[in-house]
């Protein structure tokens, strides 16, 4: 969603598919152009965007808003504009696009054998658990409890018959597949023990690297889509499942 004046705009397959999913007409800017060389756009009111993103994300899309980042009016040439924020079904904050009767949760499954760490964020709320599972089933029935959204895995025991029976047809979920780029224990570590000001002993995490990662991976991504620091996340609560 590309900002132009009122309108938030998209352009080339995007526009193609936002005007099939929203109901919009094409249209373009190059009509002195032959056809072929035309590019398609749509576009939105500013003033109404919430409801079309909601609709996007609701059917699993998900929605990159380009902000303009300096004043029209002292910008000499095309204004310049950024990435703000990466709307997905796990991270979606707006009142107006959540039910008020239940967590809008992000989930993060992780682990190279049967032992899976298992970590849940609801960005709106800033709730924040993370668990460890001895095995697939175990990981499965948290995914239940919690029911989130939109899930990211990695590792190889997260792509057993019982993990993938279950994303693929009971959870009715957006599906992220991870990145060993986003998966790194030390950089994982780092990042929770800097942003809640605590050890992974205080934390409760010593000694569980697989709980370490999905946490720390999870809230890695989340910043990146949310573009700011989420202080409002201010405390992760490590759980075990005998607790319920």
């Amino acid at each position: 969603f590309f900002r132009l004046g009122d309108f938030y705009e998209m352009f080339d397959d995007d526009a193609r598919l936002a005007a099939k999913e929203l109901d919009l007409t094409l249209t373009t800017r190059d009509r002195n152009k032959p056809v072929e060389e035309q590019t398609p756009m749509c576009g939105v009111p500013y003033h109404s965007v919430d409801s079309y993103i909601a609709r996007l994300v609701q059917k699993g899309y998900k929605v990159a808003i380009c902000e303009q980042t300096e004043d029209p009016a002292q910008a000499k040439g095309i204004v310049q504009r950024d990435i703000t924020r990466i709307v997905t079904p796990g991270t979606v904050t707006e009142s107006c696009m959540l039910e008020e009767s239940r967590n809008n949760y992000m989930g993060c499954v992780y682990g190279e054998s049967q032992h899976l760490g298992v970590a849940f964020c609801d960005v709106s709320t800033g709730a924040f658990y993370v668990t460890l599972c001895e095995e697939a089933e175990a990981a499965v029935s948290e995914l239940g409890r919690f029911s989130p959204t939109e899930i990211i895995r990695y590792g190889a025991g997260t792509h057993c018959d019982v993990i993938n029976d279950a994303l693929r047809h009971r959870l009715h979920c957006c599906l992220d597949e991870g990145t060993p780029e986003q998966f790194q224990l030390d950089a994982s570590a780092e990042l929770l023990e800097q942003h809640f000001g605590k050890s992974l002993a205080e934390l409760g995490l010593s000694g569980l690297s697989e709980a370490v990662m999905a946490a720390g991976s999870l809230l890695r991504l989340l910043v990146a889509l949310q573009k700011n620091d989420l202080a409002h996340i201010r405390e992760l609560h490590y759980y075990t499942t005998g607790r319920f």
